[in-house]
């Protein structure tokens, strides 16, 4: 009798393995077949746009304003959000948006003017932006002459003007363009985001970074790349700029994919 229970259990087990061996047969034809997901299995996604049509179609900027929206949502304290916030807003040509942008920046950046992540978007805002152009309201530039006043510069009144704005920022990227070529040991980084913001201003760091320029500071495969990247797009890939610090690079990341 022992035994034949055992017989039994068996063929249930035998049963139970071979029903669900059917299973996955049926499941791989149907899958081969292009068909319907097999009973109990999770229906297959399809893409309703393999060529990417539907995405040429979309508005650029829109979408960049939809993950904005997320950016700011839930990576509001991190710097790089405002950053591209602030790269947006000034290709819709938003100033008001802009400076709400650079205020958060500011904030962030322990209100400090010359942070290296601040002075790149401020330049631009200051020397780029057409603040004085007949689409900007009258009201919104009031608030972005008081704003960056006594905000960002502390001062006890209003710019009176946006030369006046451009004269003060002119001051405080002199001191940014003394610190990178008085600091030899200073970041990649800061060195990157600091020549950005002066090629803003209009002075031409090229010579610079061709003959002078002569890092000693640590070395960060991720910031050297951001660095060989952004002079190649700046000034060319046959520049003296790129050429030197490539080579630089070579030296001590000889895999360095550049």
């Amino acid at each position: 009798p022992e035994a034949d229970e055992n017989d039994g259990e068996m063929s249930a087990a035998a049963k139970k393995k071979a029903k669900h061996k059917q299973k996955r047969e049926a499941a791989k034809k149907e899958e081969a077949k292009g068909g319907a997901a097999a009973p109990g299995a999770k229906p297959k996604k399809v893409d309703d746009d393999p060529e990417g049509l539907k995405l040429l179609e979309a508005d650029p900027m829109e979408e960049a304003t939809k993950l904005l929206k997320t950016l700011n949502l839930y990576c509001r304290e991190d710097m790089t959000t405002h950053i591209l916030t602030y790269d947006v807003m000034s290709r819709q040509g938003k100033p008001l948006q802009c400076l709400q942008a650079l205020l958060k920046l500011f904030q962030l950046a322990a209100n400090n003017a010359t942070h290296y992540k601040f002075v790149a978007p401020f330049a631009h805002f200051c020397f780029k932006l057409d603040l004085d152009g007949a689409d900007v309201n009258a009201a919104v530039k009031e608030v972005v002459l008081s704003e960056t006043a006594t905000t960002i510069f502390g001062k006890s009144s209003p710019f009176t003007s946006s030369k006046e704005l451009r004269d003060a920022a002119t001051t405080l990227f002199d001191q940014v363009e003394k610190r990178i070529k008085s600091t030899p040991d200073l970041a990649i980084i800061e060195v990157m985001y600091s020549v950005k913001g002066l090629n803003h201003v209009g002075r031409d760091c090229k010579a610079f970074l061709e003959k002078e320029w002569k890092p000693t500071g640590a070395f960060a495969l991720k910031e050297c790349t951001k660095m060989v990247s952004y002079l190649a797009s700046a000034y060319g890939k046959d520049s003296g700029a790129y050429d030197a610090f490539r080579t630089k690079c070579k030296e001590i990341f000889p895999l360095m994919p550049c």
